[in-house]
């Protein structure tokens, strides 16, 4: 069936154009062709799969040891950078106002004034160099983790180690084992992109950092220092 369809086709095609041939005169006029529209731009779907990237700082449901010592290292990042900028500051008289607004982001109540007199502390001395590496060569402080003495959603209260080896000129003081106690923020900023301020800190006592046993010392320690920071920021929860 389909091979004689296509032999009468044929058959009908060589027919008109040899009437087209022998009919002579003007030439056909080629009949317009109708102009083809652009198929319309169709957007894809956004794909349901996309999500926003999940904000490591988000205060999870469960507050465990990994997520606040990425905390703790957030917030001495910007501590390292108070430092520096109070150090290229070094004989000015008035403490310059990005420092002051640093300071405002990661800190709050004692700890506040005592990093504001730190700093201006920095800017009155006379021999910065000797107790700070030059700005550009700084790297970061850190803190390495001990334990969590009390943990919820509106304060944290941490033991641990500072790490100011890439800071001071004399390298890490690996004895000054010390408990920090953070609050809430009321708002997020770009500054600091956790929602915890530092609010306090003590020093608990003075080791050697290769004693094995230093952590867990620490961590059994019943002091009124501890006892007072617990009671200040998270109301005596333990």
């Amino acid at each position: 069936m389909a091979r004689r369809f296509r032999s009468t086709a044929l058959v009908v095609f060589l027919a008109v154009a040899a009437a087209a041939c022998s009919s002579g005169g003007d030439d056909p006029v080629d009949e317009p062709t109708p102009t083809e529209s652009a198929a319309p731009t169709v957007e894809p779907d956004p794909d349901p799969t996309e999500t926003e990237p999940e904000d490591p700082f988000a205060i999870p449901d469960e507050i465990d040891e990994a997520y606040v010592e990425s905390v703790m290292n957030e917030l001495f990042r910007i501590r390292t950078e108070v430092i520096r900028r109070s150090v290229e500051a070094n004989g000015q008289a008035v403490l310059p106002e990005d420092v002051g607004e640093l300071i405002g982001a990661s800190h709050s109540g004692p700890l506040r004034t005592r990093t504001i007199e730190d700093a201006q502390e920095i800017l009155q001395a006379t021999n910065v160099d000797e107790i700070f590496l030059a700005p550009e060569e700084m790297g970061e402080e850190r803190f390495d983790l001990f334990t969590v003495v009390a943990a919820d959603a509106d304060c944290l209260v941490v033991t641990g180690l500072p790490d100011s080896g890439e800071v001071n000129r004399a390298g890490s003081n690996t004895t000054l084992y010390s408990v920090y106690a953070l609050s809430r923020s009321d708002a997020a900023s770009e500054t600091n992109r956790t929602p915890w301020l530092l609010h306090d800190e003590s020093q608990l006592f003075e080791g050697g950092s290769n004693d094995p046993a230093a952590p867990e010392l620490v961590a059994d320690l019943e002091l009124d220092e501890l006892r007072a920071l617990i009671d200040d920021t998270c109301g005596g929860a333990v």
